[in-house]
């Protein structure tokens, strides 16, 4: 018995191969990247405006608003 493997080599190469960002995703990338600029920009005008303690972070567990039921509202 003998083992023979016919172009095994060319499919893992085709497999491994990483694809390259097709043009839409490359601009919706940067749209979004843009927006969370401006975003925070905002933000920073009118943070003035916000209560000392208030939280920007994404989760909203913070230890203020953790041990109220519904998030302390």
């Amino acid at each position: 018995m003998s083992a023979v493997t016919y172009g095994g080599t060319a499919a893992a190469d085709a497999k491994t191969a990483k694809k390259s960002k097709g043009f839409f995703a490359i601009v919706l990338e940067a749209i979004a990247e843009s927006q969370m600029k401006r975003a925070k920009h905002e933000l920073g005008r009118f943070r003035h405006l916000l209560p000392a303690d208030f939280a920007l972070g994404r989760d909203g567990l913070k230890s203020r608003n953790e041990d109220e039921p519904f998030g302390g509202w």
